[in-house]
């Protein structure tokens, strides 16, 4: 099989210091992931080369240089966070953490070099193995927790957790990749660069400039990550949920607590939906808040197995809370069947043990209350025979014959050391009060018998609503998405339609707003070609925001109209308008990328784009985005889809382009 080809990537056997490249691992927005071999102590490794393709491009030298003298400061800038990043990173070294060897500059950018880690994404893990067990995440998400404890105390945020950046080593341990992605906390950068993961990023990592980001959001990205895994999806969108909370109706996301019902404990997944919150405030603060709630969880349901005569005769011991300690394990795996289905059943028998007696307890009250005293003082002063032994029955030991079938009771004498206490404890009862005795012990089954059935129908009545709930929800994702549906087959036959007829135009009022009537008149400035005086009106537009304005003026820069001709400015304003959404600039820019224009020719961007437009309604360039297919690798296309739906999501931001933004790590 031939081997694949980057653009601006460095060639196979290229010498980094002492360093040899070997192939590309990935390449995205922000740099390029090369699998090396260390010819020192000979072993391989991983460095990222930092070239974010938005504002840098690879020289005939191999040299990393930016692609306009407007994107000078903005790459200086981020060269300097990857260096200071990378530095403060290599003091991390936690088993479950990407650990960073060293970070060096040449070929005027960075080079950061990491442990090669061997094993598999989560996100393919998860493919292969469908549905894995409440242990086996929490043995994956558990030590990640730890490890991020580190980073968050330093002030980084890792902002891009997913399954695609959880690694699953070939021992079974998870790591933690792609600390690429983190940022200075609040109040150290100038901007908060906005990167997204569509079902993993929560809402603030749309619209905030970084004060509203802090652990909270890493572990959104956790509880999106363990939502993957126990709903077999991804949670819903950030922007989509946003639609539904901010419209006054309900979260359009099923709960963990719903999609996961059955499979996985309530507690555990009570914890998920609690990261998964939508408001930041409402999530835990920390991670030692999570990290408790996950540790506090109790065991993994299962059907609870018939209780026999035999099985009730078993010695019994107390049931103590469950408390979870996680100490990493070499490999994930199941906890034993066995184990849970016997502490499930003790504590059935000991909830059995305790509604008889209570029973029969209130009967003799009612018609032997001497003995009813005696006990109740021999309960008080405990046992007169010494301890029992912890291993023996921890309720008085008539209660243990009150649970055997009626046919087994009359045995022959009990010389056994609970007897010998039962006969101590418990004065001699005539015939009658014996028969009596048998009686209550009989009726005392009966009543189990009807407790355990009343259990059944109650859980049966909670599996139903719990069905109904599911399939309510599940109809409503159907109805949204029918209606998200419905509303781009509209767009798309919009488009198709052929334009009206001419016809004269009505007068209407003048447009009462400034900003629109100075943008109106810079229109008619340039209809009569005096581009000069439109020029005036258009860049204070430009530059408070206007995307139309912004799309005007790149036009005009691209063309020279009232304006010495700039390419690499006309790029500038025509990415700025695209961003926020401008179809026509979305369009050319495209365009731009496709030709060349401005010396910048980059067919990954030209196809991203023509994907951004598709998912705005606009198809009218499907034949030139097919026709560039031919030019890319097969791994580049989910790149560039999931690229083209951050952009998507994210059109109408302002903050574009202070930072690298098209990304896809």
């Amino acid at each position: 099989m031939p081997e694949l080809h980057y653009s601006n990537a460095l060639e196979k056997d290229y010498r980094l210091h002492w360093y040899t490249i070997e192939r590309v691992l990935g390449q995205g927005g922000f740099g390029i992931t090369y699998l090396a071999r260390d010819t020192n102590l000979d072993q391989a490794v991983a460095i990222k080369e930092y070239l974010p393709t938005e504002v840098a491009i690879r020289g005939e030298d191999l040299s990393v240089q930016p692609r306009t003298a407007s994107d000078l400061e903005r790459f200086k800038w981020g060269l300097d966070r990857f260096l200071t990043e990378a530095r403060i990173l290599a003091k991390f070294d936690h088993s479950n953490i990407i650990r960073v060897h060293s970070i060096f500059e040449a070929n005027h950018t960075a080079y950061l070099v990491m442990r090669y880690e061997q094993g598999v994404a989560l996100n393919d893990y998860l493919d292969r193995h469908k549905f894995l067990s409440e242990q086996e995440l929490l043995d994956i998400v558990l030590p990640i927790l730890d490890g991020l404890k580190k980073v968050h105390k330093q002030g980084f945020i890792h902002r891009d957790i997913q399954p695609a950046n959880v690694y699953i080593r070939d021992d079974g341990s998870p790591v933690l990749l792609d600390f690429g992605a983190a940022r200075e906390a609040v109040g150290k950068a100038r901007t908060m660069t906005i990167l997204v993961a569509p079902g993993y990023a929560p809402i603030e990592q749309y619209f905030s400039n970084g004060k509203a980001q802090g652990p909270w959001t890493d572990i959104y990205g956790l509880g999106a990550t363990l939502y993957r895994a126990v709903a077999g999806v991804a949670s819903r969108d950030a922007i989509e949920r946003s639609r539904g909370l901010l419209g006054s109706t309900r979260d359009v996301m099923m709960p963990a607590i719903v999609a996961g019902q059955g499979r996985y404990g309530e507690a555990f997944l009570r914890a998920i939906d609690h990261a998964l919150m939508f408001n930041e405030k409402d999530r835990p603060q920390n991670v030692e808040q999570w990290e408790q709630e996950l540790n506090a969880v109790g065991v993994v349901p299962v059907e609870t197995p018939a209780i026999s005569a035999k099985q009730d005769q078993e010695p019994r011991v107390r049931s103590e809370p469950v408390t979870r300690t996680f100490t990493p394990p070499p490999s994930p795996a199941a906890r034993p069947r066995w184990m849970i289905a016997a502490v499930t059943l003790s504590l059935f028998l000991l909830a059995l043990i305790i509604t008889g007696f209570l029973l029969l307890w209130g009967d003799n009250r009612s018609e032997s209350p001497e003995i009813s005293a005696t006990a109740d003082t021999a309960e008080v002063q405990g046992p007169l025979t010494g301890p029992v032994p912890e291993t023996g029955p921890t309720v008085p030991p008539q209660e243990e014959i009150r649970m055997e079938a009626p046919e087994n009771r009359d045995v022959g004498p009990d010389t056994s050391e609970a007897a010998t206490t039962e006969s101590i404890l418990t004065p001699a009862m005539p015939v009658e009060g014996k028969q009596k005795e048998a009686i209550s012990q009989e009726d005392s089954v009966v009543s189990a018998d009807e407790e355990q059935s009343r259990q059944e129908a109650e859980a049966k009545r909670r599996a139903e609503e719990a069905k109904a709930e599911i399939e309510r929800l599940l109809a409503e994702q159907r109805r949204e998405e029918e209606r998200l549906t419905a509303l781009k087959e509209q767009r798309r036959l919009a488009e198709e339609q052929l334009p009206p007829e001419p016809q004269e135009l009505p007068v209407v009022e003048p447009v009462v707003g400034k900003e629109d009537q100075e943008l109106q008149e810079a229109m008619l400035l340039m209809q009569n070609e005096n581009y000069p005086a439109a020029m005036t009106l258009l860049k204070p537009l430009a530059a408070t925001g206007n995307a139309m304005a912004q799309y005007q003026l790149a036009r005009m820069y691209r063309a020279g109209r009232g304006v010495l001709a700039n390419n690499a400015t006309a790029l500038d304003w025509m990415r700025r308008a695209a961003w926020q959404g401008q179809l026509e600039a979305q369009d050319e820019l495209a365009s731009y990328y496709q030709e060349g224009i401005a010396g910048v020719q980059d067919r990954f961007l030209a196809y991203t784009w023509y994907l951004v437009l598709e998912r705005n309604g606009n198809f009218t360039r499907v034949n030139e985005r097919r026709a560039l297919e031919g030019e890319l690798q097969p791994e580049q296309f989910p790149q560039a889809s999931y690229l083209a739906q951050g952009l998507f999501q994210a059109q109408g931001s302002t903050l574009a382009p202070d930072s690298p933004r098209e990304r896809m790590e």
